[in-house]
């Protein structure tokens, strides 16, 4: 199931010039989870546990005020959403479902980690995109 995935990667903009090999990497690190519509995956205030990449579909973060849903903002195919509560260590400030059948690849707070500090120039990249 993941080399669909893998080959899907490097045409991410946010990890244009990685290889296959660097792709598995990214993969390996965490697990690949594919969803339908409507599921929750981060609730606002939860402790951040993971940081996703959504590999296929469409994601929506949205915080809920006076009993409505207010959506943020979308993410689509090579975006990375919950790294800067892991990277700081602070609760969630939104909740993120599905709006339609996807696919994201999870990484727990360690291992999302471990591979900022393993590779400088995805740090940056990832860095550069969430700051």
């Amino acid at each position: 199931m993941n080399e669909k995935y893998a080959v899907m990667i490097p045409g991410f903009a946010l990890f244009r010039g990685f290889t296959l090999d660097g792709a598995h990497m990214l993969l390996d690190g965490g697990k690949v989870m594919e969803l339908p519509p409507g599921e929750l995956l981060i609730n606002e205030g939860d402790q951040p546990t993971f940081a996703l990449l959504v590999l296929t579909g469409n994601l929506e973060a949205f915080v809920e005020r006076e009993g409505r849903d207010l959506v943020l903002s979308e993410a689509g195919p090579g975006t990375i959403l919950g790294e800067l509560a892991v990277l700081c260590g602070i609760p969630r400030s939104a909740s993120v479902r599905t709006t339609e059948e996807s696919a994201v690849q999870q990484w727990s707070a360690a291992a999302f980690r471990s591979l900022l500090l393993t590779n400088a120039s995805l740090s940056e990249r990832i860095f550069r995109e969430s700051l």
